[in-house]
């Protein structure tokens, strides 16, 4: 799949869910939330599939190590999707009223993926091609 049909898969199914979301807060409708997050769960799986099958790449028909950065680059990423269906499934769940927690420990896989990502993109950004951006 080229970057222009990911890019385009992405935004209708960000549209389908902004629209889903809008007729459930609306009051007319009393949908489950996991109906209304169902595009984001599209996406999410989609993406944890395909994050699977290029690690699987990496290790298997490279000559890269075992322990190279980029293979923990693609496990963070994994992880990090991963964590997000996690918290998707507790919100929702939350949402519905089927657990009751406090939204700290709803949101904390979240917070979790959250410093990882942050160093991640930091290290990019010094490490990367485009110091333009830094310097200029």
């Amino acid at each position: 799949m080229t970057v222009l049909h990911r890019a385009l898969f992405t935004w209708f199914l960000f549209l389908v869910f902004l629209i889903l979301l809008v007729l459930r807060l609306d009051v007319r409708t009393q949908w489950n939330w996991f109906v209304v997050f169902a595009p984001l769960w599209a996406y999410l799986i989609l993406l944890f599939f395909y994050l699977t099958i290029k690690l699987v790449q990496t290790c298997k028909y490279s000559s890269i190590a075992h322990n190279s950065p980029l293979v923990y680059n693609k496990i963070l990423n994994l992880c990090c999707v991963f964590m997000l269906i996690v918290s998707l499934i507790v919100f929702c769940a939350k949402l519905e009223n089927l657990i009751d927690i406090s939204y700290v420990f709803v949101f904390l896989p979240l917070w979790l993926c959250l410093p990882p990502t942050i160093i991640y993109v930091f290290v990019g950004l010094l490490k990367g091609r485009n110091n333009r951006y830094l310097y200029s």
